[in-house]
C-alpha cells in the first residue's frame, strides 16, 4: 500500500470526526491487513508496530484490542453492506430503454447529516450501525431482522441522497455502465419524516418538505412530486397543515400503518385510532384537490375499504399492492394468497383506489432474495411476481394501476435496473397503450405532475 492511499484513508476517517479513536482503529486495521497480505499473524505485526512505536505494554493491548475490532467496522472508503450485494447482481441492460418511466414511489434520506430516527430505531443507533461491517441480526431489533434479513443490508444506515439514488437510475450501481431505464420524473415518498415535537402537531413532519425540495433542486428529475407524513388522528385539526402545504404544490399524504396482529412488522408508529376523525381527514384531503397514499398489510385491507367509502372524492393510493404477505407466522402461503386475491378484488370496486404494484422486493413479501447471496435476475422476479401483479392489474385496470421502485427499501432484493426489467417482462405482451398507462399515466394523472 502506497503512503499516500494511506494518507488518504487516514484523511477519510478523520473527517468522520470520530477523532483519536477513529485513527487507532484505522492504524490497528491496515497492520492487520498488512500481516494478512505478508502471510503473517495479526499479533506478530502488532508487537512489532508497537515495538517500532514504542508503546507500553498497555497500549500494545489496546492496539490489538483495536486490530480485532477493525474487522467488524466500516471504513469510510468500504461500500455499504447492501452496496456489497448488489455489487454481486448480475448486469442487465434495461428493457426497452426508450419508454418514459415516472417512478411514483421512492424516498430518500441522509442519516450522515440527519438527526432522524427510523421506525423505533434511535438515530444515534443508526449511525453506529453505519459503521459495522456485517452486522449479526442478534444485535438488532427482532424486526429490524425479520426486515432485512441475516445481515444488516437495511438500507435506512447509508445515505440515500438523490446522488445515490440516481446512480441507481442511471444503471451506475456498483462501478457499471449499462443501458438505464429512461425514468423522466419521480415522485417522493414520505420517510418516517423529520419530526420536530416543537411546531404544532399537523406540522411535526413538516422538515422533510425542505429537505424534499433541496433534493429536487440538485435533479430536478427527482421529487416532481411530494407526498409528505400525516396523521389522520388529528381530523379537522390538519386544516392549517394543508393550507401551508398546498402552497409549495404538495401532492398528497401518507399515512403510515403497516401493523399486523402477529408481530411481523415493526410496532406502528401511528396507529388509526379516532375513526370519525380519520374520515373527516381523508375528507378534507380530497377537498384540496391532494391524494392521500395507505401503506399497509393484506390484513388492514378492510380498513382501506372503509376510508374509500367514507371520502369517495379523494383519491387514495394502496401502496404495495395491500402488502401481500408470505413470512413467519404465516405459514400457509395458499391461504394467504386466497385471501390477498379476495382483498383486491373488493378493494377495486372502490373507484377512487389506485393500485401501486410495487414493495414486492420486501422481506415480508417471502420471496427470500434478500438472504440470497447474488441478487436474483428480473426473469426470476418476473416470475415470482406475476400473478400478483397480473390479479391486481385484472381488477383495477390499467388506469388505476402504477409500477414504481420502491427504492431503496426494495433494494435488499435487487437492483433498480433489473426490478424495472421484471416489471417490463411481466407486461411484455400488453399493448402499448397499457404499458404507457402502467408506466407513466396512472402515476402522472394521480398525483397531477402535468407532464
Amino acid at each position: 500500500m502506497q503512503a499516500s492511499e494511506v494518507q488518504e484513508k487516514l484523511r477519510l476517517v478523520l473527517d468522520t470526526r470520530c477523532g483519536r479513536f477513529a485513527a487507532v482503529v484505522l492504524l490497528a486495521r491496515l497492520l492487520r491487513d498488512a500481516g494478512e497480505g505478508l502471510g503473517m499473524a495479526t499479533s506478530a505485526v502488532i508487537a512489532g508496530a508497537a515495538r517500532w512505536l514504542r508503546l507500553s505494554p498497555a497500549e500494545s493491548v489496546l492496539l490489538f484490542l483495536a486490530s480485532e475490532l477493525s474487522r467488524r467496522v466500516r471504513m469510510p472508503w468500504e461500500p455499504y453492506e447492501l452496496e456489497k450485494f448488489i455489487a454481486r447482481a448480475k448486469p442487465e441492460d434495461a428493457l426497452d430503454p426508450r419508454r418514459r418511466v415516472i417512478d411514483p414511489h421512492h424516498h430518500l434520506w441522509d442519516p450522515v447529516s440527519a438527526k432522524k430516527d427510523y421506525w423505533h430505531v434511535p438515530w444515534k443507533l443508526i449511525r453506529f450501525f453505519r459503521n459495522v461491517r456485517g452486522t449479526s441480526t442478534m444485535m438488532l431489533p427482532s424486526f429490524l431482522s425479520r426486515s432485512y434479513g441475516e445481515e444488516l443490508r437495511a438500507p435506512f444506515v447509508s445515505p440515500y441522497n438523490a446522488d445515490e439514488m440516481w446512480k441507481d437510475v442511471q444503471n451506475r450501481a456498483a462501478g457499471r455502465g449499462g443501458v438505464p431505464h429512461n425514468v423522466v420524473a419521480t415522485v417522493f415518498i414520505e420517510s418516517h419524516g423529520w419530526k420536530n415535537p416543537a411546531k404544532p402537531e399537523c406540522l411535526w413532519w413538516d422538515e422533510e418538505l425542505d429537505y424534499a425540495l433541496a433534493e429536487r433542486r440538485k435533479n430536478p428529475v427527482f421529487n416532481k412530486g411530494i407526498v409528505l407524513r400525516i396523521d389522520l388522528n388529528l381530523g379537522e385539526q390538519l386544516k392549517p397543515a394543508l393550507d401551508y402545504y398546498s402552497k409549495y404544490n404538495v401532492a398528497g399524504f401518507r399515512h403510515p400503518c403497516d401493523e399486523d396482529p402477529k408481530g411481523v412488522f415493526a410496532p406502528c408508529t401511528c396507529p388509526l385510532r379516532d375513526f370519525d376523525a380519520i374520515y373527516k381527514a381523508v375528507r378534507l384531503i380530497g377537498e384540496y384537490g391532494m391524494s392521500l397514499d395507505f401503506w399497509h398489510s393484506q390484513n388492514q385491507i378492510p380498513t382501506l375499504i372503509k376510508l374509500a367509502e367514507a371520502a369517495p372524492d379523494t383519491v387514495i393510493i394502496a401502496d404495495h399492492l395491500c402488502g401481500p404477505l408470505g413470512v413467519e407466522p404465516y405459514y400457509n402461503r395458499a391461504q394467504l394468497w386466497e385471501g390477498w386475491k379476495d382483498g383486491i378484488r373488493k378493494l377495486s370496486a372502490c373507484k377512487n383506489v389506485r393500485m401501486k404494484l410495487s414493495g414486492l422486493g420486501m422481506k415480508h413479501r417471502g420471496f427470500g432474495y434478500d438472504d440470497r447471496s447474488v441478487p436474483p435476475t428480473s426473469e426470476e422476479m418476473a416470475k415470482d411476481w406475476k400473478r400478483y401483479i397480473l390479479h391486481a392489474i385484472d381488477c383495477f385496470g390499467v388506469r388505476r394501476c402504477m409500477f414504481a421502485s420502491n427504492f431503496p427499501v426494495d433494494k435488499i432484493s435487487g437492483d433498480y435496473t433489473a426490478v424495472f426489467n421484471a416489471f417490463k417482462v411481466i407486461v411484455r405482451d400488453f399493448s402499448e397503450a397499457d404499458k404507457h398507462a402502467l408506466f407513466f399515466q396512472t402515476a402522472n394523472e394521480t398525483y397531477k405532475l402535468g407532464m
